[in-house]
Parts: C-alpha cells; structure tokens; sequence
C-alpha cells in the first residue's frame, strides 16, 4: 500500500502510528490489494460496514457483547478501508465524502441504539445517552467548523477512538463476564463492568472533546 494513502488517515491522537501504519499497511494488505484489482465499489465498503454494525447493535440489545464487539472491529474496519480504495482507484470525490460522513454517523446511531435497548431499565442508560450525545457533539463540531473554513481536529477522542474502545471494551467485557459466571448464582447475568467503564470514559471525553472543539472554533473565529 503506498505510504501518502496511510498517511491520509492519519486523524487520531490516541493511536500510534505504528499501530495504524501495521494494522492498514500488513493486515489489510490483501483485503486492499483484492479490493484494487477488482474495482471493488468503495460504497459496497462503506454499506457493508454499515450493515455488520446493525448487526452488532442487534448482538447489544440480545446481550451478546463478545460477539457485539467482533462484529464493531470488523465493520469499522470496511469503513476505514473505503476511503483508502476511492483513492487507490481514483474515484475519490465529494459525493462519496458526503456519503461515508452520513453513513457514518448512522453507523455510531445504530450502536448506541442498540445498548439502549440493553440497558432502557438502567441507569446505565443515562451514560450510553451522554455518549451518544458527546459523539454526535464531536461530529458536528468539526462539520460545522470545516464549512466555516476551519480546520478542526482537536481533541482526543476523535472517531477512530471511540469505536476501537467500544469494539475492544465490549468484547473483553464479555469475555470477563463468562469467565466470571461459574462464581455467581446459575441464572445471575454478570454485569459488564468493563463496557459500563468504557462507556463512562467515552460520556466524559467526547463531550470535553466537542467544547474543545467549539472553543477552538469560536477563538479561530475571532481571530482569523
């Protein structure tokens, strides 16, 4: 894969870039060169990244979080690879920008709607709610700033964060409540301590992240 295309997705703060250059660069490596020789459409990615996320909300609400998990990775992993293989073909535009930004917000709706239905008699609910806000917060932010001529990437936790913490949080999360199921009550459903850490993490700093991004937008404003 050429370097100025890893390069190109380089917009998260929280992930190292060898982790991003080895994870693209080698693991994707095939998946990318199948796609590039077979012209594959980048918006069957990014409706395929779609798609496995409506399952993985499905996998929240039942409760099935390993399998909830997998599934974000694996979705996630379709959407980051769309943008990489409109370029390699050269059919990168502002309609398929447009359309992955769009799909990608319903993409993160659609998780969060689906521990709604999960935790809609918790109070766990309260803080999945908070992340949602937060995460729309962010978005828009950006959006918003960019069509004003600002180019605004601060913060910490950007898209790339959230959905990697919520992908790895809530499949070892579940992960951790199998193996500590022999220890309770037959019938007693463990909570997911892990995932409601998660969750809280991801309702403080996506809502710091978007007033850091409003801040920032506002001062640029002022003074251009």
């Amino acid at each position: 894969m050429p370097e100025q295309e890893v390069k190109k997705i380089r917009d998260s703060n929280m992930i190292s870039d060898s982790i991003r250059d080895w994870w693209i660069g080698e693991v994707n490596k095939p998946i990318i060169d199948y796609c590039i020789k077979n012209k594959v459409s980048p918006d069957v990615l990014t409706l395929t990244g779609v798609a496995i996320n409506v399952i993985a909300a499905l996998f929240f609400w039942q409760g099935c979080f390993v399998l909830a998990g997998f599934c974000i990775i694996i979705g996630s992993n379709f959407d980051l690879l769309d943008g990489i293989i409109a370029r390699s073909l050269h059919v990168d535009s502002q309609n398929g920008a447009f359309f992955d930004s769009v799909t990608d917000r319903y993409a993160d709706a659609i998780l969060f709607f689906g521990l709604i239905g999960y935790y809609q008699n918790s109070w766990v609910m309260v803080i999945v709610l908070a992340a949602l806000l937060g995460s729309f917060m962010v978005s828009y932010s950006k959006a918003r700033s960019e069509s004003l001529g600002i180019k605004c990437d601060v913060g910490l936790m950007q898209r790339p964060e959230r959905i990697l913490y919520l992908g790895l949080g809530s499949g070892f999360s579940g992960l951790i409540s199998i193996s500590l199921s022999p220890f309770f009550p037959k019938g007693y459903e463990v909570p997911q301590y892990l995932l409601i850490c998660i969750l809280i993490i991801l309702a403080i700093f996506t809502n710091i992240t978007a007033i850091d991004r409003i801040r920032y937008s506002l001062n640029k404003l002022k003074n251009p």
